[in-house]
């Protein structure tokens, strides 16, 4: 039962990587850069 378990969940993360990249490869900068200016003092107080 284990090796049927471990076959379906490797052919699972097989597929899950690919859409991954898939959709990685789709995303642009403009979509996730900042729409104003973030300055780097504003992430020091923390």
């Amino acid at each position: 039962m284990e090796k049927n378990v471990n076959a379906v969940m490797v052919d699972t993360m097989a597929e899950a990587a690919t859409l991954f990249a898939t959709r990685f490869e789709e995303i642009t900068l403009d979509q996730i850069a900042p729409r104003h200016p973030v300055f780097a003092s504003v992430h020091a107080h923390r």
